[in-house]
């Protein structure tokens, strides 16, 4: 039989039994609202019964009771009883003047019983306030439900006397579905009305290990325009768990989780630069191709892998590319003396130093700058350790200490992690500006072009350079004649002081420097040929730039080539685009503008601030902030999803469901974008949604229930299928055994009769 819930029926508004305290629910049609509980309740598929059990519910004959027994109590203190009250004979006016006292006590119990009612109300609010509260603290801080749940027993015995303290009934069961029914819903419905309202928005997406459920966890950002902020702001949306990770499993998870997302506003599919994901963006983009003609005209923009991703994976495989070995190194002399009290006890009395290796990052190697900086600084320690235990019972057999001791004997290793920690200081800064969510990609273009510019100085001849007009991306480097010979590259002052300390020969020399030479060239190739900077768009959005708006004439440039584009791609017109061009040339010739544009210093103000000012000042038309905040929308990189791993790792623990991770992540997120627990707005809906938490978990049970009786019925039909198959091949191998039987029988009797 097929599970079908009730729809709210309006007839029940006029029933004597209910007028009184029920109303419809207008968030839910498959519930109604106690006006008396103050709740919604899930009407699941009981009916008009469900009302009735309510109705007769413990919890709300009680609330009935405590505001009938506060009512007779007031009454009472009006009227004295009969042993009490002298025995006088009325008069008249007495009878009057008493009638209307009875009128104004009774206008006057009414009025208490309303007051009553309403403090009720103002105890029940303030309780789930505590709840809410008390619920947000345990997510903003990763603390358990059973710790959470544990804590409000001590709160009863630090504060005695608060009442709401004691009203607090929070187990880990109830703290459990207060958060994902009550705030993780009322987040994610909130935030899914705020994206219905954008015009355009990003969809940013990563996938790590989850290593409760062991499987590939797909998280989801939304880069968006928020109207309350007036800025950019990016914002966790959810999370889908999968096996393989192959393009088609890939975009069939990315589809499950924007599927409330209105596809024709996507403006962006940002990501990391594996190749399954550039496959998977390709299927993506065919597929809403094949919708164009139906309902999806805009074309998605396209800038390439996440620029610190391309940026980290350049400088890798230029450093591996030259087999010095230098990350083996790290690791190996972290990893000797990692959590082995006696090799460190060892290694400080013979080195007579304190200072240990630091741990080398796997995953961002740019991030090793101090940890290269560590290993110069400790290199004769771990020489003189080397010396002290070599040969002797105290020598350890681990394979990392094998690696080291082979590495120290290169004569090199100290001018090779000075240039491994010149390199990567060159790149640093970039990676640190863009882990920001604020809009970044119109300062892509040149911040790129200041580090190929910086890195292609070391090696690329100065002619060439200026030849180029600042169009790195038509230097050839393949080409020998473009390059400075390996003698006169600039390897910077550190690596050369560390070559003067090697006492090795020219040849020797030179074969180092040819070295650092194929790893600068590998580097700037292989950032030439991933990073965004190839991209047209990314080189004409620097128009909104206000260090390239100083110069009026490549400004306009660029504004014309964006306009282009984005009319190419069907998110303006080409009237929208003349009156965009005509308005920004108005404003470049205000001299007033200019003089702000010169002051503008992104390292106090956000672009996106600063425009805002812009159009409150000069009034911007419609189309120029429109054709503005698409440009901030777009993502210069996933900095902000992995930092989300961060959070998901706070928040795992043992046995956690999926639904749970995923509704822990929505309230921590609903939390950030008020920017704190304190700053949280705790509205009317909010506790409405709160209050009826329960009911949503019991109907989440009941469909969990059916779910699995139904897999259940499968699982069985599955295995009486199988026990009827294993009957018939058994019949089938008597009928074939029988019949060979009777096959032989004959075969004899023929050759008997022959015979």
């Amino acid at each position: 039989m097929s599970y079908k819930k009730t729809t709210f029926n309006a007839n029940w508004l006029s029933n004597a039994k209910f007028k009184s305290w029920v109303k419809a629910d207008v968030n839910n049609t498959n519930a109604f609202v106690c006006v008396i509980c103050y709740k919604s309740v899930s009407l699941s598929n009981m009916g008009v019964q469900a009302l009735i059990s309510h109705m007769n519910s413990k919890k709300h004959q009680t609330i009935i009771q405590n505001c009938t027994t506060s009512t007779n109590q007031n009454l009472s203190s009006h009227f004295q009883t009969p042993s009490q009250t002298p025995v006088v004979k009325l008069n008249k006016f007495s009878d009057v003047q008493n009638k209307n006292l009875v009128e104004v006590q009774s206008s006057s119990n009414a009025s208490s019983n309303k007051q009553i009612y309403l403090t009720s109300l103002i105890e029940r609010d303030s309780k789930t306030k505590s709840e809410i509260l008390w619920a947000l603290h345990l997510i903003s801080s990763h603390i358990s439900m059973s710790a959470g749940a544990k804590s409000i027993d001590v709160m009863k015995l630090m504060f005695p006397d608060s009442e709401i303290v004691k009203s607090l009934q929070l187990k880990r069961t109830k703290l459990s579905y207060l958060i994902t029914y009550g705030l993780a819903r009322h987040f994610k419905l909130e935030f899914d009305d705020e994206i219905s309202n954008c015009s355009c928005y990003t969809v940013e997406f990563d996938e790590s290990l989850n290593k409760v459920s062991q499987k590939e966890q797909l998280d989801v950002h939304i880069r968006y325009w928020n109207e309350t902020k007036k800025e950019v702001s990016v914002r966790y949306l959810t999370s889908v768990f999968l096996g393989h990770t192959n393009a088609v499993e890939l975009l069939a998870a990315l589809k499950e989780a924007i599927k409330v997302l209105n596809l024709r506003n996507i403006i962006q599919i940002s990501m990391d630069g594996p190749n399954v994901n550039i496959k998977m963006l390709r299927d993506f983009k065919e597929e809403l191709q094949q919708k164009n003609e139906k309902s999806i005209n805009q074309i998605i923009f396209d800038i390439g892998s996440c620029g610190l991703h391309t940026m980290h994976n350049a400088f890798k495989n230029a450093i591996k590319s030259s087999k010095w070995n230098i990350i083996e190194f790290l690791r190996a002399i972290y990893n000797v003396f990692k959590d082995v009290p006696a090799r460190r006890a060892d290694f400080i009395k013979f080195s007579d130093s304190t200072t240990f290796p630091k741990k080398f990052c796997a995953v961002r190697w740019l991030q090793n700058i101090e940890t290269s900086e560590r290993a110069i600084k400790i290199l004769p320690s771990l020489k003189k350790y080397v010396d002290c235990v070599q040969g002797t019972n105290r020598k350890p057999s681990s394979y990392s200490y094998n690696i080291m001791v082979d590495c120290l004997k290169d004569n090199f290793l100290h001018a090779k992690l000075a240039f491994f920690q010149t390199l990567a200081s060159d790149i640093e800064p970039f990676l640190k500006i863009y882990q920001t969510d604020s809009p970044l990609v119109p300062f892509l273009y040149t911040d790129l072009s200041n580090i190929l510019k910086l890195v292609m100085e070391r090696f690329v001849k100065a002619e060439v350079l200026d030849k180029c007009n600042n169009n790195l991306t038509k230097i050839d480097l393949l080409n020998k004649e473009n390059l400075i010979g390996a003698k006169k590259i600039n390897l910077g002052y550190s690596t050369r002081a560390a070559i003067r300390l090697t006492n090795a020969t020219e040849k020797e020399i030179l074969q180092f420097r040819i070295e650092c030479h194929s790893v600068l060239q590998i580097f700037c190739q292989k950032l030439l040929d991933k990073s965004p900077i190839k991209y047209n768009l990314v080189k004409a959005i620097s128009f909104c730039d206000p260090a390239v708006i100083t110069d009026t004439r490549v400004s306009l440039l660029r504004l014309k080539n964006t306009l282009t584009i984005f009319n190419e791609h069907n998110w303006i017109s080409g009237y929208t685009a003349d009156c965009i061009e005509r308005n920004f040339i108005m404003l470049f010739k205000n001299n007033t503008f200019m003089q702000r544009a010169k002051l503008y210093n992104r390292n106090n103000t956000r672009l996106d601030t600063f425009w805002i000012d812009i159009s409150s000042e000069y009034e911007l038309s419609d189309g120029q902030l429109d054709l503005l905040k698409m440009i901030f929308v777009l993502s210069h990189g996933n900095a902000s999803v992995e930092r989300g791993f961060s959070v998901n790792k706070e928040c795992l623990i043992d046995n956690l469901a999926d639904e749970s991770l995923i509704a822990q992540r929505q309230v921590w997120a609903g939390i950030q974008s008020f920017g704190g627990v304190k700053d949280v707005e705790i509205t009317k809906k909010m506790i409405l949604n709160v209050r009826s938490a329960r009911s949503y978990y019991v109907t989440a049970l009941e469909e969990k229930k059916k779910e699995a009786q139904k897999q259940e019925s499968i699982d069985q039909e599955k295995k009486r299928a199988k026990r009827k198959i294993e009957e018939l091949q058994n019949k089938k191998i008597r009928i074939m055994e029988e019949t060979r039987n009777i096959i032989d029988t004959l075969d004899q009797e023929i050759q008997s009769v022959k015979k």
